[in-house]
């Protein structure tokens, strides 16, 4: 696959930032990735330092790319670099610790990283010159000291999963068996753990932390990861700025972090900015946005309109379709405040309320709308574009804001009192039209809905 012109840029940046920090480490400077960031004299652009738990120079780095702009397969490109800069001497082996939000975006990049088919898979193996193994949590224990110095193995966990004081988080510092207590030394040379535990003073013991002298350390998945000091990458990084995300991270005594975003945290160390123009230049954005302050009182009105849209551009589909024999399915996505089981009565608007409107007074069939939430996903499995898919509406809280992409999205209704820019940058970007003639139609319910503005900032 070829890259596109403002991905090869950004590459380039990276090569060069990741050169100079070789040289600043190779010389032994303690604050090597500031003096790196400077060296660069890309102006506007601040760095701030971190520290990972041994104490050490923690690089840190954010690719502030647009939804769309391929933020997945860059990452892919800069494990490459990172193992022929900073890392060379790892030959392309150890493990790479690559944390996503959501189970959406945990489900896509499994399958994307694991297919060798795939264009992420085939761009990884290439970058590194290694063979590539990628693990969930739960077969870990199967990787093996030959595995680990041969190949790059890829860890794909959930943010969740990884952040202290849950039970998920502390799972991973529990005793393990399987092939992980190949990777320690055995129980009876105490001291070689001693030495271990010297060389890495915040691994997980046995006992007591302060006796030592009689003390193993853990067998763990997280004792595991903080001795090969891996590389993160951060999908979706601007999520991982608590105080206690960025412990965990710190706590994987991480060699190098690697966030990627359309919507950095202010804190984020912005390496590379990507534009809108710069995707509209490659032809990756489809469609142009027009959006549509209702002025409804009632949501239900709001709603009452988007159908009439709907069904104004299922008429242009069809004829589209007569000149090109190409289908085109206008879908509405639907932004809701709630959609918990036991959240119906809360006075907000409910997914479930929503769906009972369009059945019951617009005349939708049921087999046209599906529900997507944490707990509830009604398109889980089914190809929207596939010409037997009826699904016209979706119904959503923020389950759709990243990891999901819909070509035949054309209409956005926001229901929702939000007052995140970034939350609907987000929910916007996973709209992937691409029929001619259309646009994306954002629909807001203006003001006077119990004297709030719903919808958001734009």
């Amino acid at each position: 696959m070829e890259l596109k012109k403002y991905q090869v840029e950004v590459l380039k940046q990276i090569k060069a930032y990741l050169d100079e920090l070789a040289k600043q480490q190779a010389a032994g400077n303690k604050h090597a990735a500031l003096d790196a960031w400077l060296q660069l004299r890309v102006p506007g652009r601040r760095y701030s330092e971190r520290w990972n738990a041994l104490g050490k120079d923690m690089p840190n780095f954010c690719l502030k790319v647009p939804t769309g702009g391929g933020k997945t397969l860059l990452a892919t490109q800069v494990l490459g670099s990172i193992y022929s800069t900073i890392l060379e001497k790892r030959n392309g082996t150890g493990l790479v610790l690559w944390v996503v939000p959501s189970d959406q975006i945990y489900k896509d990049t499994l399958k994307a990283l694991r297919d060798r088919n795939h264009f992420y898979r085939f761009s990884l193996e290439h970058a590194v010159s290694r063979r590539v193994e990628v693990w969930e949590k739960n077969e870990i224990a199967r990787l093996t000291p030959t595995q680990l110095n041969s190949t790059l193995n890829v860890l794909l966990i959930k943010l969740a999963s990884a952040n202290r004081e849950t039970k998920d988080q502390l799972k991973m510092f529990q005793d393990s068996g399987g092939n992980i207590v190949m990777h320690f030394p055995p129980e009876d040379d105490l001291a070689a753990h001693r030495a271990l535990k010297e060389k890495f003073p915040n691994l997980k013991m046995l006992g007591d932390e302060n006796q030592i002298e009689n003390n193993l350390v853990r067998t763990s998945l997280g004792n595991l990861l903080a001795i090969h000091e891996p590389v993160v990458i951060l999908d979706e990084g601007h999520k991982t700025y608590s105080e206690l995300a960025q412990k965990t991270i710190e706590g994987f005594n991480a060699s190098i972090v690697v966030e990627l975003s359309a919507t950095p945290a202010k804190e984020s160390n912005i390496l590379c900015r990507v534009s809108g123009e710069e995707l509209l230049k490659e032809g990756m954005i489809k469609l142009p946005i027009n959006i549509c302050n209702s002025n409804e009182g009632k949501w239900e009105n709001c709603l009452s309109k988007a159908k009439l849209k709907r069904e104004e551009l299922a008429k242009i589909a069809e004829k589209n379709f007569d000149k090109t024999q190409r289908e085109i399915r206008p879908i509405v996505l639907i932004q809701v405040e709630r959609t918990g089981k036991d959240q119906r009565d809360a006075g907000l608007i409910h997914s479930e309320q929503v769906k009972e409107y369009l059945m019951q007074r617009l005349g939708v069939n049921e087999t046209e709308i599906a529900i997507k939430s944490s707990d509830k996903d009604d398109i889980e499995g089914i190809n929207l574009l596939d010409e037997g898919c009826r699904i016209n509406w979706i119904i959503t809280k923020a389950a759709l804001q990243e990891g999901w992409d819909c070509p035949f999205a054309y209409m956005l209704v926001s229901l929702n009192n939000t007052g995140s820019a970034q939350s609907m940058t987000q929910l916007i970007g996973r709209c992937r039209g691409q029929g001619e003639g259309f646009s994306l139609s954002l629909h807001v319910q203006g003001d006077g809905c119990r004297g709030r503005r719903r919808g958001g900032i734009f």
